[in-house]
C-alpha cells in the first residue's frame, strides 16, 4: 500500500510541483513581481514579462561583454560572469526577488 503524494500547484501559472518547498522556490524564483528594484529606478510595470524585459534592458545599456562572447551581470555590485544572456537574465530575477523581499 503506498500512499498517493499530493500535486502542489501554483496559484499564479497553474504548474504542478511535487513539495512546498519546490513550490516556494518557483515563486520566488519566477513571479518576480512587477516592480523594479534597480538602484535609482522603481519602475512599476504591468506584467512580469514586462519586468523581465525592463531588467533586461538595464543590464544592456551597462553590459560589458568579455572575451569568448560572456556577459557580465551588472545589477550593481555584482559582476558574476554568464556564457549567455539567458543565463544573465535568470540571474537578474534572483536579484529582484531579494531585492523586493530585502523592501517588504
Amino acid at each position: 500500500m503506498g500512499s498517493k503524494s499530493k500535486t502542489l500547484v501554483c496559484p499564479q501559472c497553474n504548474l504542478r510541483l511535487k513539495t512546498i518547498r519546490t513550490l516556494k522556490q518557483h515563486v520566488g524564483d519566477v513571479h518576480i513581481g512587477t516592480q523594479c528594484f534597480w538602484l535609482g529606478c522603481n519602475t512599476v510595470v504591468g506584467t512580469e514579462v514586462e519586468l523581465n524585459k525592463h531588467l533586461k534592458g538595464h543590464n544592456d545599456a551597462a553590459a560589458v561583454r568579455i572575451e569568448n562572447g560572456r556577459m557580465t551581470c551588472n545589477w550593481p555590485g555584482c559582476g558574476r560572469i554568464y556564457k549567455n544572456p539567458d543565463s544573465v537574465a535568470r540571474h537578474l530575477r534572483k536579484h529582484t526577488t531579494q531585492a523586493r523581499r530585502a523592501a517588504s
